[in-house]
């Protein structure tokens, strides 16, 4: 008990709704022995039952607020850039399908070369189309499914795309759409 790291504790219990809630029952139950130590046993029955009942209604206000904890999952770390991008997206503990990773180089057949980020379910990219800056683009993915909206700085053009990451990870395939009208094109880029 000598080595005992009470900021450390203090920090690791305050990082969830029950860490709090413990360390309110301790900080509690001192006050309570130190205040009413010396007075009678009436006292101390009413003041234990007061601070009984508040500690109560806070931890139900926190699981009203947030959910009980059996309900509460561990959120899942991003998988990191240089992470196999052969994995598919997994399915959650809820039962979805978790937002798969497509950040970093991607490329077409046909010259066309593209460097997404992400943070969570938002995307953006920029375009290089035969060496130079040719747009960017910004949207969503959710699960597998990718969509965005660009601009083609070359030609001006403004529209959208929608894709498909393969089971495997490496390509993206689906539809793209100018505002402008026309005939769709097919979205087909590769890591």
């Amino acid at each position: 008990m000598g080595n005992l790291d009470v900021p450390k504790v203090i920090q690791a219990a305050a990082s969830s709704n029950l860490g709090v809630l413990s360390l309110l029952v301790l900080v509690l139950a001192f006050l309570a022995w130190r205040f009413f130590q010396r007075s009678d046993d009436r006292v101390k029955l009413v003041a234990f039952g007061m601070i009984f009942l508040g500690a109560i209604g806070f931890g139900t206000s926190i699981f009203v607020a947030t959910g009980s904890p059996k309900a509460q999952v561990a959120p899942t770390p991003a998988p990191s850039a240089s992470a196999t991008p052969g994995l598919a997206p997994t399915p959650t503990a809820t039962g979805g399908i978790a937002t798969a990773e497509i950040a970093g180089a991607w490329h077409g057949n046909d010259g066309w070369r593209f460097r997404f980020t992400q943070q969570a379910t938002q995307i953006h990219y920029e375009s290089l189309h035969n060496g130079k800056p040719a747009g960017t683009g910004e949207g969503r993915i959710e699960g597998r499914v990718l969509r965005y909206r660009f601009v083609d700085t070359e030609s001006g053009d403004q529209g959208r795309c929608e894709g498909t990451l393969s089971e495997d990870g490496r390509t993206i395939a689906g539809k793209c759409q100018s505002d402008g009208g026309g005939t769709p094109w097919d979205l087909w880029i590769q890591r």
